[in-house]
């Protein structure tokens, strides 16, 4: 005949409720676990920390309050106002949205030499403090004897380049006798930290809409093809007005996409996609679109 036994325990239980996940306390943990010794052992047992019973007590409280903190930060890992590390990349599948990783700095250099030489991708060049640069794409040296090439950092991070530093051939290639960027580059980044990959996801829920600048920005964001597209900056004027630090000016009613970084096809589609019909745009940077149409007919029956 089998023992019919049945267990119960002081120690508070965790409650699932409405705001959340409630745990008790540890001390009260530990209250529960002495209130359960006691019953085992005789009312006359010592509640001492430092007698036997105290101590196991002790433990298996500390046992318990750390499963009850696993218990929280898992439950927390749900919330994406919460979430980190791989739970956070989770959510962003959902969204069809990948963490950025680290990327280095870019440097558009003017590359000198004889006419009709090529720079493969992957050309090395190297600034003063050492860094070592990578071409990004082939380039031929033009009629002027020189060409703007995009070189990367193969260090991540914000390294910064200064005008003038990046001015060393790495590896020598015949025909290409020099390099020198006149401008700064543009400074890499670390990978992308939990509240900004938040705040792209927020942002990629607009999406969903159309004719608004929130949409268009999201579908560029979206479009991230080209790991080495790193921001983008939409503004739209109802009336004539110069904007940003270059006092560029923008036309009445019309918007302005600036990107750097990403191929032109991508961006512009995106554009198309989400942007309102009939809208005046500025800048002169243009790019083709092949428009698919599809025709319905219409059966009667």
């Amino acid at each position: 005949m089998s023992e019919n036994k049945s267990f119960s325990t002081a120690v508070p239980a965790v409650r699932i409720t409405d705001s959340g996940l409630n745990v008790p306390d540890e001390a009260d943990i530990l209250s529960g676990r002495l209130s359960d010794f006691s019953g085992a052992l005789g009312g006359a047992m010592s509640t001492s920390l430092s007698s036997p019973q105290g101590q196991l007590a002790s433990s298996e409280s500390a046992i318990i309050a750390d499963k009850n903190d696993q218990l929280l930060y898992i439950v927390n890992q749900v919330n994406p106002d919460f979430s980190s590390g791989r739970f956070q990349d989770a959510i962003g599948k959902i969204y069809f949205l990948e963490r950025r990783g680290a990327t280095g700095t870019t440097v558009t250099a003017t590359c000198t030499g004889l006419v009709g030489t090529l720079i493969p991708a992957g050309s090395m060049a190297q600034d003063e403090a050492g860094y070592k640069y990578v071409s990004l794409s082939d380039a031929t040296i033009g009629a002027s004897g020189q060409v703007d090439v995009v070189f990367l950092n193969l260090s991540t991070g914000p390294v910064g380049c200064p005008a003038g530093t990046l001015n060393k051939i790495y590896k020598a290639i015949p025909g290409w006798s020099g390099v020198t960027n006149a401008s700064a580059g543009v400074p890499g980044s670390d990978e992308e930290t939990r509240a900004d990959f938040e705040n792209r996801r927020r942002n990629s829920v607009a999406r969903n809409a159309r004719n608004i600048l929130e949409a268009i920005r999201g579908e560029i964001l979206s479009t991230w093809k080209t790991w080495w597209m790193f921001t983008s900056l939409i503004i739209r004027k109802k009336t004539e007005q110069k904007a940003g630090v270059s006092q560029y000016p923008l036309t009445p009613g019309s918007f302005y996409v600036g990107v750097y970084g990403g191929s032109p096809a991508d961006i512009a589609a995106a554009i198309w996609r989400k942007a309102p019909p009939g809208i005046d745009m500025n800048g002169d940077t243009s790019s083709p679109l092949r428009i698919r149409s599809t025709i319905r007919r219409i059966l009667n029956t």
